[in-house]
């Protein structure tokens, strides 16, 4: 197959951008391109055309050599298309065609048309049947008087046949034109007064610093306002002009000075007088695309204060109160009432609710126990709180997008989310824009929940006029927690959804739709959910295991650490639920799992066990003083059947008075502080050795002789009686110990 060969016809338009650009053939196949927006002349081939033609957003359109006026001020108010008309407008040049069709359709069968046949009987008729074939909108009507009939044939409830001079001017148009259709509107868009309105430049100048200086600015001033302002300025102005000699200015109206603050757009105008952080929320674009398939796939994570008043008494004490302390309790209550945060974790495939807490200081604590509940099952809520549906089930994250809230980005939150392997997302502060899923859900929150509850405080500042929040707040933060987790669970996954991508489908219907084609997250290890999500505390192994928060935890693996040198471990365990611990060493890689060895305590959270605890350990402070009562008169009573059988048996006294321990403590002193005289017959250890001995130093054997005088060649004397002594071994057999 041949390369088709393509042509451009001559005076056509490519619009691109704002920037119209006109094309016109040249003899050697190229084309002349006049930029009629910037005023410039270039030449292209025809590949270049072509693939002007093929950028995206480009618009073609044939010039069409006019010479009639509505057609060429048609064409000048830049009406290249029918459907930039009104619809008015097009329902006019479709009846106004239908007729000419009509015409040439009854002049076709032998009927000579003019204009004074278009006004007979039979020829209007047999125009009309023709015409109702193509033109179905509305009824066409033909009046003969010539009194009722209508300029134009513009009516509402039906179209009237215009005058035979009138149709034969619309034909002559329409085939003048080459068949061009928007020649049979009239110039409707084009009414009105398009000048100045008699106003100078000076004038202008003036009404825009007048706008400029007090509309625009953030105090929100009206047009009054502006107004008052400008013939301020025009007073100074014609005192300069009749300084010069120049004729006054006359003061404008005040349409006129509404007509140039009409001229600023709305974005424009939202920036100068709400700030660029309001006007960014309010006329950002949202966001239309599917970000998210899989159910936990990506999470968007906020915080948003509560327009309710919530009161801080607790069920069961108002009633104790007496009426002077009920009136103590009423003006503290003054302060007490607060405003609570929610923080919400919101699935963006499904669009469900996955975690959501209340605090009334939003930080890195309240955000864990979001993520949390987001990754476990919430059957325990369900119960508690007497929900009929089941909440979202235990999911793991892949993504979780934040802003820049205290409570949300910080290095627990960070930490925690890198270690359950999720992505962290983060997001622009006050730019809904980024997380619009999770700020339509606060909204749906507020028209559909908040505002039913007493206590309720408006939108902003002075929004219920005769309402008192304070007055009116009889919730405390734990049934307000339970009528919203019945809202997330009951109520909102159930209702339909407008969002772009939900397309009026549920969330519960989304949840199915997502988990049956792409499945949902793996939920997180348990193990590895309590390391990162956890509670930390440090802890001593011993035999009978680890002890956290009262509660006694133990498996072998403990109790081969409990046999080690280094029994300091790091416990972790779930908030919401005691039942495991993770256990780490240090030096040891492995994670240890830890079991409730108390078994009452099972599937608590650690909060009610710890109250569980206290209350054991408390006592009504009634009976108090009657228990102790009793228990010492059973002591008391113990010891004297004890005393009694002694006495009886005649038993020796097993005890000592002080006075008697005294004595003998004084006897024991004595005896430890030795006297420093030597004895008698006695001699100190250093003596026994002297040369010159004294008493109590006795000679023992017939000893050595002295040396005596002779030659070293004589060897010494020896005696008899030493020759023949002989010692033997000494008997020491058993005296050795």
């Amino acid at each position: 197959m041949k390369k088709p060969n393509y042509t451009i016809e001559d005076r056509t338009q490519l619009i691109l951008a704002g920037q119209t650009r006109s094309i016109e053939r040249r003899s050697d196949g190229t084309y002349d391109v006049f930029n009629e927006t910037a005023g410039t002349h270039c030449i292209w081939n025809i590949n270049e055309v072509l693939s002007f033609l093929k950028m995206p957003g480009v618009a073609a359109a044939q010039l069409i050599q006019s010479v009639s006026g509505a057609a060429t001020a048609l064409r000048a108010g830049q009406r290249l298309y029918k459907d930039t008309l009104s619809p008015a407008c097009r329902d006019q040049i479709d009846f106004r065609k239908a007729l000419i069709l009509g015409v040439d359709a009854v002049e076709a069968e032998g009927i000579a048309i003019y204009q004074a046949a278009l006004d007979k009987k039979e020829v209007v008729h047999r125009v009309i049947k023709f015409a109702e074939k193509i033109y179905t909108t509305r009824p066409i009507v033909w009046l003969q008087t010539e009194q009722s009939k209508v300029r134009g044939g513009s009516r509402r409830d039906a179209n009237f046949v215009p005058g035979g001079r009138t149709i034969w001017k619309y034909r002559e148009r329409y085939y003048d034109h080459d068949c061009d259709e928007l020649v049979l509107a009239d110039k409707d868009h084009l009414k009105g007064n398009r000048s100045n309105h008699g106003v100078s430049p000076r004038m202008w100048e003036l009404i825009r610093q007048a706008v400029d200086e007090i509309y625009m600015d953030k105090k929100g001033a009206s047009p009054a306002a502006v107004y008052a302002y400008l013939e301020t300025l025009f007073m100074d102005e014609n005192e300069r002009r009749k300084q010069i000699g120049l004729a006054s200015f006359k003061m404008v109206s005040q349409q006129t000075v509404r007509r140039e603050i009409k001229k600023i757009s709305p974005t424009a105008r939202a920036v100068a007088r709400d700030g660029k952080r309001a006007a960014q929320n309010d006329h950002l674009r949202g966001l239309t695309e599917t970000h998210a398939l899989k159910f936990g796939e990506q999470i968007e994570l906020d915080e948003c204060r509560l327009s309710l008043m919530t009161v801080c008494k607790e069920k069961g004490w108002w009633e104790k109160f007496s009426k002077q302390e009920k009136c103590v309790v009423e003006e503290i209550e003054k302060v007490l009432a607060t405003r609570l945060w929610l923080i919400v974790a919101f699935d963006v495939a499904t669009r469900l609710p996955l975690g959501w807490t209340l605090t009334d200081n939003p930080g890195h604590e309240a955000t864990l126990d979001v993520l949390r509940m987001a990754t476990r099952d919430k059957t325990k809520e369900k119960v508690l709180y007497d929900c009929e549906s089941d909440p979202a089930p235990a999911v793991g994250l892949l993504a979780v997008k934040t802003d820049n809230g205290a409570g949300l980005r910080n290095g627990p939150v960070k930490m925690a989310t890198m270690g359950i392997l999720a992505q962290s997302v983060d997001c622009r502060s006050y730019h809904s824009g980024d997380r619009p899923y999770i700020e339509r859900f606060f909204g749906s929150n507020e028209s559909q929940v908040f505002n039913l509850i007493h206590g309720y405080t408006g939108r902003k500042a002075g929004h219920l006029k005769g309402y008192d929040p304070i007055k009116n707040a009889v919730f405390d933060a734990d049934e307000l927690f339970g009528i919203i987790t019945r809202y997330f669970v009951d109520e909102y996954p159930f209702r339909r959804h407008g969002g772009s991508t939900m397309r009026g489908m549920r969330p519960i219907e989304a949840y199915n739709y997502a988990n049956d084609n792409y499945g949902c997250v793996a939920e997180i290890p348990e193990m590895t959910r309590r390391i990162h999500l956890g509670w930390r505390s440090e802890a001593t192994v011993t035999h009978e295991g680890v002890r956290v928060f009262g509660l006694p935890y133990s498996s072998e693996a403990i109790q081969v650490i409990a046999e080690s040198k280094n029994r300091k471990v790091t416990v972790f365990s779930d908030p919401d639920c005691v039942n495991e611990v993770t256990v780490l060493q240090e030096g040891n890689d492995t994670p240890v799992l830890g079991e409730l060895t108390w078994t009452m305590m099972s599937d608590l959270t650690v909060a009610e066990a710890i109250e569980f605890q206290a209350y054991a350990c408390s006592e009504p402070t009634d009976g108090a003083a009657d228990y102790e009562t009793r228990l010492l008169k059973a002591r008391k009573r113990r010891h004297d059947d004890v005393k009694r059988k002694g006495l009886e048996k005649k038993l020796p006294r097993s005890f000592m008075t002080i006075a008697e321990a005294e004595t003998k403590a004084q006897t024991i002193i004595q005896v430890r502080n030795a006297r420093h005289e030597p004895l008698s017959g006695t001699a100190s250890p250093g003596e026994v050795s002297a040369l010159s001995p004294t008493g109590g130093i006795f000679k023992v054997g017939s000893g050595f002789d002295g040396p005596i005088d002779s030659d070293k060649d004589e060897p010494p004397a020896t005696s008899e009686a030493t020759e023949k002594r002989h010692f033997g071994r000494p008997k020491s057999q058993g005296n050795l110990k």
